[in-house]
C-alpha cells in the first residue's frame, strides 16, 4: 500500500541550519546531532543498520529482499517506513527504487497516519523525530510502510 502525505518541512527554508537549530523552526526534535555521527553515514544506514551501502537504490534493493509492505493499520514500533517522490503509472500512485528519496524508523504508531511517528537521518544532518510527515519535502510526498521477514 502507498500512503500519500504531505511534508511539512520547506527543504529552503532549513538550508544552513543544522541540528538543534532545526527544532527552533519546526516540530521535530533533534535526538543526535550531526557531529555524532561518522562522515557517510545517511538515512539508509541508520534505518536499515547497514553501514555498507551508499545509495538509497541499494538500500532499496535490501527492502525489497528482506521486508514485507505492510498497510500502516498493521504498523508497529521498528517497522520501517519509505518515503519516495510521486508518480503515476496508469492513474494509479506508484513507487520503484528509483523514486527512493529517504528511509526512516516508526517510533509510535497508533495505526494511522496522523498517529505515526518516525525517527531518520537526514542526510549529513542529525538525527530528528517527528510526525510520518514532519520532513523535508524534498523527501517525497509517498510513503509505504515495511516489516522485516
Amino acid at each position: 500500500m502507498v500512503y500519500a502525505i504531505e511534508p511539512q518541512i520547506n527543504s529552503e527554508a532549513i538550508r544552513g541550519i543544522w541540528d538543534e537549530e532545526v527544532e527552533r523552526f519546526t516540530n521535530v526534535k533533534c535526538i543526535k546531532n550531526s557531529k555524532e555521527f561518522g562522515h557517510s553515514f545517511v538515512c539508509f544506514n541508520y534505518a536499515l543498520g547497514v553501514l555498507d551501502i551508499n545509495s538509497c537504490e541499494c538500500a532499496m534493493d535490501i527492502v525489497e529482499d528482506e521486508y514485507t509492505r505492510i498497510r500502516i493499520c498493521h504498523a508497529k514500533v521498528g517497522d520501517l517506513i519509505t518515503y519516495h517522490s510521486d508518480f503515476e503509472c496508469k492513474g494509479k500512485k506508484q513507487i520503484d527504487r528509483y523514486s527512493i528519496n529517504h528511509f526512516a524508523l516508526i517510533t509510535k504508531t497508533n495505526g494511522k497516519k496522523n498517529g505515526t511517528f518516525v525517527r531518520s537521518k537526514w542526510g549529513l544532518d542529525g538525527l530528528f523525530e517527528g510526525k510520518v510527515d514532519e520532513i523535508p519535502e524534498i523527501y517525497g510526498e509517498l510513503i509505504c510502510v515495511w516489516r522485516k521477514k
